[in-house]
């Protein structure tokens, strides 16, 4: 496979160039993660990878729930680490989790509406997830499906930045501004209540909340699912209705 389809996607920096005022997003590597994480991409101009902060425990860098059988199931990607660990220092404890988690997705999902459609490309998509730590493995995936989604944006990571605050809002601070003098962060709701935006008023810069509700859509049974993978809906509705779930510039 061409993993060269997949790799380096920020290289178009088209629609950055046509805006007053970029729109930065930051967040974790995630796997596979949920439909709100694509629309928060979808929104920015720039995506920034927090790839070297500590692996957190029981988060969704190493697992993401899909369906199955009617009711949510976890996929998790096992991880060798040691106490202490980033994201990009952690690495998956086996080489087949691929091959396992390919399994359990036919598994759930031979059923699906648009299954015969969106599986082969799937099925490409996890042949070149690359040997390497678990951050680099879970962009690759979010690259690979924002390719597949026509998300067009640029991304970076964190640990290429080079700033020099390590912890909290000044941290994001920073990693925004090494991007753009003039920028506008689009920060998680779940931020609200602990993130001090004067702070980032006093830098010089905008910030806005990812607040865009969560699409319904159908998953081929009575009552629906939210915060599954985005592999749920790609599944249920096929790569082209998938993609239209996400409001691009919200």
């Amino acid at each position: 496979m061409d993993r060269g389809r997949y790799q380096h996607l920020a290289t178009n920096t088209s629609a950055v160039r046509n805006r007053n005022q970029l729109i930065v997003a930051i967040h974790q590597p995630n796997y596979l993660p949920w439909i709100g994480y694509f629309q928060k991409i979808a929104a920015s101009d720039v995506f920034i990878f927090l790839n070297d902060v500590q692996f957190p425990k029981n988060g969704f860098c190493n697992r993401v729930k899909v369906l199955g059988d009617g009711r949510e199931r976890w996929l998790t990607v096992p991880v060798s680490k040691r106490f202490g660990d980033t994201i990009d220092q952690t690495r998956p404890a086996t080489g087949d989790w691929p091959e396992r988690h390919l399994d359990a997705l036919k598994n759930y999902y031979r059923k699906s509406s648009h299954y015969h459609a969106a599986w082969p490309r799937l099925v490409e998509i996890f042949a070149g997830i690359p040997n390497s730590s678990l951050a680099d493995s879970n962009q690759y995936l979010i690259e690979a499906m924002c390719s597949e989604l026509g998300l067009k944006c640029r991304f970076l990571k964190s640990s290429e930045i080079p700033v020099e605050a390590k912890t909290g809002d000044d941290r994001l601070i920073a990693l925004v501004a090494s991007v753009a003098l003039e920028a506008t962060y689009l920060s998680g709701t779940g931020a609200r209540n602990y993130q001090n935006e004067d702070k980032f008023t006093a830098a010089g810069l905008g910030i806005r909340y990812n607040d865009q509700p969560h699409p319904n859509y159908e998953q081929d049974q009575d009552q629906f699912v939210a915060g599954l993978s985005i592999i749920d809906a790609v599944l249920h509705l096929g790569w082209q209705e998938a993609a239209e779930l996400l409001d691009r510039r919200s």
